[in-house]
């Protein structure tokens, strides 16, 4: 029984137009998200820029640093089919009645293991691409990645 002087069904109407309005937000975000979609390649191209530009590359020394980009651009997309593969596995554990938690850490070792593989493989290119630099462009990188700790502590 609803309270004296409310007309009937008005918290259900309520309701309906609350989750009408987050539906619609949440795919007014989704929309907008996507607007801004790019391909890995147009990624990696816009930050391999940057840092050229922040730390004044050479010729030579962009040129070796275009042939890590591609290089690591094509390692990501030789993982794509194992990584979709998880991620169909990760929603066939979540929609099963009961979440299987050994199954799931063994996808996150999985997925950690395909992360490492990247992740290696930057650090050696990147460690060719520091030999390469003068001085006053590693003093730049650091302040570069200073600057960028002191952003993301804010």
């Amino acid at each position: 029984m609803e309270p004296k002087g409310t007309r009937p069904g008005l918290t259900a109407m309520k309701l309906k137009n609350k989750i009408f309005l987050g539906l619609l937000a949440l795919g007014s975000v989704a929309f907008f998200a996507n607007c801004r979609h790019h391909s890995i390649e147009d990624r990696s191209k816009w930050v391999t820029g940057k840092i050229s530009d922040k730390l004044d590359l050479d010729k030579s020394q962009e040129a070796q640093l275009d042939k890590i980009r591609d290089e690591v651009v094509a390692k990501v997309k030789a993982q794509k089919p194992q990584r979709d593969q998880l991620a169909q596995e990760f929603q066939t554990l979540v929609k099963a009645d009961k979440l299987d938690k050994t199954k799931l850490k063994d996808l996150q070792t999985k997925h950690d293991a395909l992360h490492a593989e990247i992740e290696n493989l930057v650090i050696d290119r990147m460690a060719e691409l520091h030999a390469s630099l003068k001085p006053e462009q590693r003093e730049k990188a650091a302040n570069a990645i200073q600057k960028l700790r002191d952003h993301m502590a804010r």
